[in-house]
């Protein structure tokens, strides 16, 4: 973006046996909540790194506005916002759906969701990814389909 810092820091490369047009809407959300919720200036980054040869952990990391510890498992609800007293001034606007979209998405594909946040420091969100198997990856590779 023009008003941000985006780096890429990791990545590794993985197959990985999903959607691909669900798993990229996934990213993205995680992507412009961080350009969202951070101020001009900010830094951005994002990381795809190999874990015990089965996960890929994807990180997406800002230095933004934080989420408060009473939000954090509330986020994911669908329709929930944050209090718009701490969110003032960030332009940050929405319906709250987006997290329980990527929540959604990350069920459908066996993906685990943890995150860090502090309030005034940023937030870190980490997917765990399953890597598809052997057998999948060669199925993908052929164009087989399952039984």
């Amino acid at each position: 973006t023009k008003t941000h810092s985006v780096e890429l820091l990791d990545n590794e490369p993985g197959m990985v046996y999903g959607d691909k047009v669900t798993l990229r809407q996934l990213f993205r959300i995680f992507l412009e909540n961080s350009i969202k919720y951070t101020p001009a200036g900010g830094h951005i980054t994002a990381s795809c790194r190999k874990l015990n040869g089965d996960i890929l952990e994807l990180t997406f990391a800002d230095d933004g506005i934080g989420i408060a510890k009473e939000d954090q498992q509330k986020i994911f609800e669908r329709f929930y916002r944050v209090d718009t007293s701490r969110t003032k001034g960030t332009g940050a606007g929405g319906t709250g759906l987006g997290l329980s979209i990527a929540r959604w998405i990350a069920e459908q594909h066996g993906i685990d969701i943890c995150m860090e946040s502090s309030l005034g420091k940023g937030t870190k969100f980490i997917l765990k990814v399953p890597l598809a198997g052997k057998n999948e990856a060669a199925r993908e590779a052929t164009g087989a389909t399952g039984a």
